[in-house]
């Protein structure tokens, strides 16, 4: 496991995915890189054009990375839910980086109390042909409570399992 070198990418509008992140690079001490957008998405209008691209599978021009995903053994990626999907940062960045993965690990945080069959692993296993190693789902009241640290230990463990 010391020698396993992991990235946590993420995209996060309003903090959430973000706070999640940083949780997870934090307790595997790896490296993180957060996505930024080009668009300037704040405005209603903006809002209900990022869930027409969300649910349409569209790309969005990102900032360039740091961090080459190459170089990483593991990269857990990481979305807020935009109507059941990626968005499309992340979709942009996993399109662009997916021959450089070698082994993923994916999770989301949304707004729901009550989970409900979301498309996000689905659309990111649809770009990278990988099975992922972990999976979590965090809602904003589990983030709220402080109920999604336990959740973090637990695909932790998933994970460290798998890189054994």
């Amino acid at each position: 496991m010391d020698d396993t070198k992991i990235l946590v990418v993420f995209f996060s509008k309003t903090g959430n995915t973000k706070q999640v992140a940083e949780s997870i690079s934090k307790s595997f001490n790896c490296d993180i890189e957060e996505i930024r957008e080009k668009t300037n998405r704040k405005g209603i209008f903006k809002t209900i054009i990022e869930i027409k691209d969300a649910i349409l599978g569209n790309e969005t021009t990102i900032c360039n990375t740091q961090k080459d995903p190459s170089e990483y053994d593991v990269v857990i990626i990481g979305t807020p839910v935009w109507a059941s999907h990626i968005t499309p940062a992340i979709r942009s960045y996993v399109s662009k980086n997916k021959d450089k993965i070698k082994c993923t690990a994916f999770f989301n945080t949304h707004g729901t109390d009550k989970p409900k069959e979301f498309k996000v692993f689905k659309d990111l296993e649809k770009i990278i042909p990988k099975k992922p190693k972990a999976l979590m789902d965090i809602s904003k009241a589990e983030l709220k409570n402080g109920d999604y640290k336990e959740k973090i230990e637990i695909f932790r463990a998933d994970l460290i399992e798998y890189i054994k």
